[in-house]
């Protein structure tokens, strides 16, 4: 057997293969070639990237645009508003540009444009308390006709009831006639009875005279009990009439009771006798008119209806929301200044006015107040408005002192503004009163000269670094 020398050159390194000849060891430096270039060429690429995004020496401080890019990408929540830095680099963080504006208090009178309706304040639908049959009407009986106050409309037939009033006049008298009678009766009775008070002491002088003398036996027994006797007839006789004075004096008062019913019922005959003729109650126009002269009518017959136009009012209604600012406004609404104007083709006309009264209630289909306004004018009105014209209004408030005035986009949720004080935004709590033309008027929470963020930032917080390019 041959050994192989393993000092041997030629042979060291080499084995014989089917292929040919390959060197002993090569899968170990392949191994180091595979594991040591990647990480050359990693630190060969941190490298080129350092040298390209590093400033140049020139440019100390300033952002490539890659970082740049990186800052944009981050949004409101990142570097830009200052969220997770520190106040070092918060301070070095670049401000925001914003618009401001500064705050001038000023007095505000709220005003409201609505719409209204043209009523008649006063409004009645009239008819007669009696029946019977229509003998006369007014000749400008007609609807639309225009009537004063107390002139006669209609007429019944007043025959019976002139009657009744007749006989209640009669009964009346009579009545008054029998008190007269008890009077002189009771006056009678009152004379008779003095007469016989006079008598009765008379009598008892008589009798304590004869007592007297027949002690000294100078009369008899008779006369004594005939003196006893005549004082005791008197007594009877003063007590009778003193019965029949108060015997009279009920029976008058029974007739004075009498008299006053009687009197009660001439009365009610004389009032219904006036019911008989229908009169206006107030200066107005005809609306309906249901009498015709020969029909008979009950008392539940309504025959004319009448509206006054001499008190003419404007109903319109407030939404909750108009409600609260004029409440805000002031204590009370009641008086407050309304102009109303008017339009019929190519007239117009204004006429001054003032709120007088509300409903009691909420109108339950929209839950608006329903409010009234009366005319300071109200002749002039009458003669050119007609009841159910629709017309503008202008109601105004009372006046409100300090109020800002700034654009919607200042205010954020829940009544907050920002105010910029020393570059930096600072929260603060307000009191909107009301949105008009694009701005939101203010009435607490704000000083004369307050710079007031005006742009809607998204997601804004209190201190952010800003730069006011626009007030």
């Amino acid at each position: 057997m041959n050994r192989r020398n393993e000092n041997d050159p030629g042979k060291n390194g080499h084995e014989a293969t089917g292929a040919g000849m390959r060197p002993k060891g090569g899968g170990a430096l392949r191994m180091l070639a595979m594991g040591v270039l990647p990480l050359i060429f990693l630190a060969l690429g941190v490298y080129g990237y350092d040298r390209i995004t590093r400033p140049e020496p020139g440019a100390q401080g300033a952002k490539s645009e890659a970082q740049k890019h990186r800052a944009r990408r981050k949004g409101p929540w990142g570097p830009r508003y200052g969220r997770g830095q520190t106040p070092q680099t918060r301070a070095a963080s670049k401000p925001v540009a914003v618009a401001a504006r500064k705050v001038q208090l000023a007095s505000y009178t709220p005003r409201f444009s609505l719409y209204g309706q043209v009523i008649a304040s006063h409004r009645v639908v009239m008819g007669l308390p009696v029946s019977g049959r229509i003998i006369k009407l007014n000749p400008d009986l007609r609807e639309g006709a225009r009537v004063e106050k107390g002139a006669f409309l209609v007429t019944v037939d007043d025959f019976p009831y002139r009657a009744v009033l007749e006989e209640a006049r009669a009964n009346l008298a009579e009545a008054k006639a029998k008190t007269r009678e008890i009077s002189a009766q009771l006056d009678l009775e009152r004379e008779t009875l003095k007469q016989l008070e006079h008598q009765l002491e008379l009598a008892r002088r008589e009798q304590k005279r004869a007592e007297k003398l027949i002690s000294q036996g100078t009369i008899s027994q008779k006369i004594l009990d005939d003196a006893v006797l005549l004082v005791s007839q008197r007594q009877v006789a003063v007590q009778q009439r003193r019965s029949n004075i108060d015997i009279s004096n009920a029976r008058l008062e029974q007739q004075g009771s009498v008299e006053k019913r009687l009197r009660w019922a001439v009365k009610k005959a004389e009032r219904t006798l006036r019911d008989t003729r229908l009169a206006a109650p107030f200066d107005g126009r005809i609306l309906s008119v249901n009498a015709e002269i020969g029909q008979y009518i009950s008392s539940s017959d309504k025959l004319v209806t009448i509206v006054s136009d001499s008190h003419l009012e404007v109903r319109f209604t407030l939404s909750e929301d108009r409600y609260g600012d004029l409440l805000f406004s002031g204590a009370s609404i009641i008086g407050l200044p309304v102009r109303i104007r008017w339009r019929s083709g190519r007239i117009k006309r204004s006429f001054q006015g003032k709120l007088t009264r509300l409903a009691p209630e909420v109108a339950a289909d929209s839950g608006a107040i329903v409010a009234f306004a009366g005319f300071e004018n109200g002749g002039e009105a009458s003669s050119l408005l007609r009841i159910g014209s629709f017309v503008d209004i202008e109601l105004s408030g009372r006046k409100i002192e300090n109020v800002a005035r700034l654009p919607e986009s200042a205010l954020y949720n829940q009544g907050r503004v920002y105010l910029v004080q020393d570059n930096r935004l600072v929260g603060r709590k307000v009191r909107p009163l009301r949105w008009e033309n694009g701005e939101v008027l203010i009435s607490a929470g704000l000083d004369e000269g307050d710079l007031v963020l005006v742009n809607h930032l998204p997601n804004i917080k209190p201190d952010i670094r800003v730069k006011v390019v626009q007030e």
